[in-house]
């Protein structure tokens, strides 16, 4: 096989890892609830990522996980907790100036005027009594004009005062 043929095989498993890398905790059935979860990047090394799914009562799932070693070995690490009152009334504000009616991908051009295709990103799921709303933002969509949307939802997490959450993607 020619050495050319064989980066390009590299190349299709490095991106098939990377974007088999979602994270896979389980939403709640009933009631209210936000979900905030982290995409990779295009070569993500680790390919970090972290879901957090809290419900309007307060309860928190969360979900980290990375490659451990290479594209093979994928770690996961679950764990629930309980927020207060008042720091998912902070998250739930943060998040809410940026919630779209239905359905927004900030993925791709059009509708962003600028692109960098090897960012990482942000999904966000809704869902309560004004209905279900997403927002699939990708960091590299017009990367200049959103740098405030990028802050303001890059610092919800830590409006949860989670003891020892981190999200190692923005370290």
């Amino acid at each position: 096989m020619r050495p050319h043929a064989l980066s390009a095989i590299a190349f299709a498993l490095v991106v098939a890892a990377c974007a088999t890398t979602r994270a896979t905790t389980r939403l709640p059935q009933q009631g209210e609830w936000i979900s905030f979860e982290t995409e990779p990047g295009f070569m993500c090394g680790r390919c970090d990522t972290t879901k957090i799914t809290v419900s309007y009562d307060g309860r928190a799932w969360i979900e980290q996980g990375h490659f451990a070693g290479d594209y093979r070995t994928w770690r996961v690490a679950r764990r629930e907790a309980h927020v207060t009152a008042q720091a998912l009334a902070s998250f739930r504000s943060r998040l809410q100036a940026f919630r779209p009616a239905g359905v927004l991908l900030l993925t791709d051009q059009p509708p962003c005027e600028t692109f960098w295709s090897d960012s990482s990103g942000i999904i966000i799921n809704w869902h309560d009594q004004s209905g279900t709303a997403r927002l699939n933002y990708n960091f590299g969509c017009d990367p200049e004009t959103r740098r405030e949307m990028r802050k303001a939802l890059t610092a919800a997490p830590a409006r949860l005062e989670i003891p020892g959450l981190r999200i190692r993607e923005w370290e």
